[in-house]
């Protein structure tokens, strides 16, 4: 060993220095083993804190990375923020669920929702696709109703301003198809017959004359004669009297509202006899200046009936 002064060597049972004459200290070699230990034990705690420091620290920042904030060592906070990312994950959820369930309500009342030009907002009727308002009012038809009318342009009435149902097998109205049996041609204007099946009255009831005058209480007092020269007997003679103005433009009778009156003959009368009528009430009109008469029909004793033209007015 060496002294711990002046560094001599000296022998390792002596108890005083040869050279400097220092005391030599000895040391219990348990407690230096121990000591060794304890230094070797110290060294491997500081290496594995060292490690574990090192860990931690990749630790946190992996989880600094993945969150984008500092990591919380503490449990509570790690718990926290566990339920923190489940409730806003669970509203995400919920907020899609009802985005979802919004659309397809929308579509559904969109598909509901009547056709009629996108400008109704009545729901469909009965399986239709338009409302109650807007369907055409023929059975089971599915179309939507005319501009003004309460049928489609296929079953309305084809005739110029006519809005009613068409007839069966016709494209007309009952009023504008042909009066003849069979036939559902137009009829002609101012006519109850197509232009093929028109009858020209005139010679069936000839020499006619009529004339009308307005007595004070703003009734109409009408006459009407002429001869049959039908080859039959006639039970009723049925027309109607236009009512116009002085200068021709249709005027209204004061009780029914209609821009005619209604008259009628009645029989019997047979062939080469006249047909009378004499100063006969048909309406009231005060401002009444002409009377139109368009067609006629005769209605025979034998059950037959024609319908034509007749065209004369007084004034």
């Amino acid at each position: 060993m060496f002294c711990r002064k002046c560094g001599t060597r000296i022998l390792d049972d002596s108890i005083f220095c040869s050279e400097c004459g220092t005391k030599v200290e000895t040391v219990d070699r348990n407690v230096a083993t121990d000591f060794s230990e304890s230094k070797e034990d110290t060294h491997t705690s500081l290496i594995n804190e060292n490690a574990f420091a090192h860990d931690k620290f990749e630790a946190n920042e992996y989880i600094k990375d993945l969150d984008g904030v500092e990591p919380n060592t503490s449990m509570d906070s790690c718990i926290s923020d566990s339920r923190k990312r489940k409730t806003i994950g669970t509203i995400v959820i919920s907020a899609i669920a009802i985005f979802v369930i919004l659309i397809l309500v929308f579509f559904s009342i969109e598909n509901n929702r009547c056709e009629y030009y996108k400008e109704c907002s009545n729901k469909k009727y009965n399986g239709k696709d338009y409302c109650y308002s807007h369907s055409c009012s023929y059975p089971n038809c599915r179309l939507s109703k005319s501009y003004r009318g309460d049928y489609c342009y296929i079953h309305k009435c084809s005739y110029v301003s006519c809005n009613h149902r068409v007839a069966d097998g016709s494209d007309y109205c009952i009023i504008h198809t042909c009066n003849v049996d069979g036939c559902y041609n137009e009829v002609e204007a101012d006519s109850s017959n197509c232009s093929e099946h028109r009858i020209d009255m005139r010679n069936k009831l000839s020499l006619p004359s009529m004339y009308f005058s307005i007595n004070s209480a703003g009734g109409i007092k009408f006459s009407f004669s002429a001869t049959n020269r039908s080859g039959k007997t006639i039970k009723y003679v049925r027309f109607n009297a236009y009512l116009k103005n002085a200068v021709g433009d249709p005027v209204q009778e004061e009780i029914s509202n209609d821009y005619y009156a209604d008259v009628e003959i009645i029989g019997p009368i047979s062939n080469g006899e006249t047909v009378w009528l004499n100063n006969e009430i048909i309406g009231y009109c005060d401002n009444l200046g002409r009377i139109d008469v368009r067609d006629i029909t005769l209605i025979y004793t034998d059950g037959t009936s024609e319908t034509g033209s007749y065209n004369y007015y007084c004034d």
